[in-house]
């Protein structure tokens, strides 16, 4: 039984590993990184018995259990009434996997209650030690790094995308020709891994027209023009201001492009 027991929870922590690293937009990575590193932590020390994996596995999940609860009453306020747009779909999807790791977390407590320990404390009270401090420092940094405001775009929240990329063009109007700070250079690649063809087309035409300005006041001329021809092809409002970056040596035909665009 103790085997059994450890090896689920060590394939529900590799889950929740292999989750965080696929960078899903429906939740933040570090969290599930973090359970992961301490499921896998208990499910070794339960599978040789541990006594202090048996009263961490009780207390963590009961924790986890609790967040859960927290994490799908704060999405089901959030959600729309309907599957209108790309975010409603994540945040319905953010249900459904609520729904069903908060059924893992009672599955796992019912199970790690049957766990009999030993009576004494041992070298395999190590593993879900370090599963905790690895689970500790994940949520530290999680906590604590916010990236100053990129996490959220990261995360899926179109709102928070189009504020960055407004922030961003606010700032290459202010400076055209200086160089992106290192901010801007994370918020553009927060914005290109975000990827915006669900949004609107206006919506999404800003944030490329916003990944280009960083790529073109880096030098980076062969990146920033695709991106200015495609903002230009999403909302023509955008071809008149594309074809004014002097910083861009513009073919005939490019610049032909955005003139009629932006002037039909």
């Amino acid at each position: 039984m103790p085997i059994v027991v450890g090896v689920l929870f060590v394939l529900t922590g590799v889950g929740c590993v292999a989750y965080a690293a696929a960078a899903a937009d429906a939740f933040p990575a570090d969290p599930f990184a973090a359970i992961g590193a301490l499921l896998v932590g208990l499910g070794l020390g339960l599978a040789g018995r541990s006594l202090v994996a048996r009263r961490m596995a009780l207390g963590g999940l009961g924790a986890m259990l609790l967040l859960v609860v927290y994490l799908l009453v704060a999405t089901y306020r959030a959600r729309g009434s309907s599957f209108a747009t790309a975010e409603d779909v994540v945040l319905q999807f953010r249900l459904l996997v609520l729904a069903a790791l908060g059924a893992v977390v009672v599955v796992l407590a019912g199970l790690a209650r049957r766990v009999r320990s030993v009576s004494a404390y041992g070298a395999l009270d190590l593993a879900p030690l370090a599963g905790l401090v690895a689970a500790l420092g994940v949520g530290i940094v999680w906590l604590v790094g916010d990236d100053e405001g990129l996490r959220p775009c990261r995360n899926g929240r179109a709102e928070a995308c189009a504020a960055i990329a407004a922030r961003i063009i606010e700032a290459a109007e202010r400076a055209p020709t200086g160089p992106p700070t290192p901010w801007q250079e994370r918020a553009a690649k927060a914005l290109e891994a975000n990827d915006c063809r669900a949004a609107e087309p206006p919506t999404c035409a800003a944030q490329v027209y916003a990944i280009g300005t960083v790529a073109a006041r880096a030098g980076r001329h062969h990146r920033a023009a695709p991106l200015y021809l495609r903002a230009c092809d999403l909302d023509r409002n955008w071809c008149a201001r594309a074809a004014q970056d002097a910083s861009i040596p513009w073919t005939p035909t490019e610049r032909g492009r955005l003139t009629r665009r932006g002037g039909g």
